[in-house]
């Protein structure tokens, strides 16, 4: 499969690299076939346009919203495991000491699937930018209840960064941990994995270990090892929207894991294999949502034609993606730097569909 793989990748990756694409990426494939897994591991390009480090298995990419479902819907199933939370619960039963009349009735289950009627996106890094680091947390949570939601019977599933803000603030709420050191605790170490996918506050790695992503202000230096997303990086680097980082073994071996809890019960300490099956299937006839992951539309997917109609995945704005197709036992991650130096280069759109396709045919023979 790898000889295959490579053959097909390498003038793919090539030609979205000469067309400014990104400057570079990392690919992970996994499929098992039997008591057979095999994983393929490549990477192409440099870090950045020019003269630069080339693209290696140590690169740590932003993940950008991979965070939703490897970190924030993860962390809220270990608690519902822990029977410290449940489905039904609503927000403001567990954020109480805010008035967040805005949110009433809204449950983690709505949050999780976007159906709890908030925006998909605010500005909280315009307003609350000269508010001190002790009284954050608190003016944000009083942004969100000013917000408008859309009343009951109107709502519908709607991709909602905010619904995950509150997420990853909710599981800090009832866990009492920091949501980085509570993933790292209870999801990362059991599967060896806190060295590979982790959210950057602390500084891990040398600089040289990531792929850069926009350039910004006046100076044009590029964001290196911190947080693309404005407001994870208001909220210091961890947020339940983004703040994940990882290099393309961590990423694909946590894929792996959930695959492989889908698909043959593979157990964890702090997760339930019955539960991440009901995380990964769609719960709506007119949207593709299931509990934090997202699943494979009829048309225009971004996985291309091949995936079966039971695959499910996530989007990451910075150029990260992975897609799973339960059915082949076969999972796909593909990381890259789009949004360096500019993330209005789309060209990403584009490729995606074409690189799964590519995929699937040379795993597929």
């Amino acid at each position: 499969m790898y000889h295959r793989l490579f053959a097909a990748l390498a003038p793919l990756l090539a030609r979205a690299i000469a067309d400014q694409t990104f400057p570079g990426a990392a690919v992970g494939v996994s499929r098992r076939q039997g008591a057979i897994r095999q994983d393929c591991l490549f990477c192409f390009g440099r870090q950045r346009f020019g003269p630069s480090r080339a693209v290696d298995f140590r690169t740590c990419y932003d993940l950008a919203s991979l965070t939703k479902p490897l970190a924030t819907t993860l962390c809220i199933f270990s608690l519902i495991k822990a029977g410290s939370l449940s489905l039904t619960t609503q927000a403001n039963e567990i954020l109480k000491d805010h008035r967040l009349d805005n949110l009433n009735g809204v449950t983690i289950l709505d949050l999780l699937n976007h159906h709890s009627g908030l925006a998909p996106y605010h500005e909280f890094f315009h307003e609350l930018s000269t508010i001190h680091d002790q009284h954050l947390r608190d003016e944000l949570l009083a942004s969100i209840s000013r917000l408008s939601v859309d009343k009951p019977e109107d709502r519908r599933q709607r991709y909602s960064d905010i619904g995950f803000i509150l997420l990853g603030m909710i599981c800090e709420q009832v866990s009492g941990l920091p949501l980085d050191l509570y993933a790292q605790k209870y999801l990362s170490l059991p599967l060896d994995l806190q060295d590979r996918i982790f959210f950057n506050r602390r500084g891990r790695h040398r600089e040289a270990d990531y792929a850069p992503t926009e350039e910004r202000g006046l100076s044009g230096e590029s964001l290196t090892g911190q947080v693309h997303d404005e407001n994870a990086a208001l909220l210091g680097g961890v947020a339940g929207h983004a703040g994940l980082f990882g290099d393309i073994g961590g990423v694909l071996e946590l894929v792996v894991f959930i695959l492989e809890a889908v698909s043959r019960g593979r157990s964890h300490p702090y997760l339930a294999a019955a539960d991440l099956r009901r995380a990964v299937a769609r719960r709506e006839a007119d949207g593709t949502w299931g509990l934090g992951f997202d699943t494979r539309s009829a048309t225009g997917s971004s996985s291309g034609e091949y995936f079966s109609a039971a695959s499910f995945g996530h989007l990451g704005f910075t150029g990260t993606s992975f897609w799973v197709d339960p059915e082949r036992e076969l999972a796909v991650v593909l990381l890259s730097n789009r949004v360096h130096p500019r993330r209005d280069n789309v060209k990403i759109k584009e490729f995606r569909p074409r690189f799964h396709d590519v995929v699937m045919r040379a795993v597929l023979g």
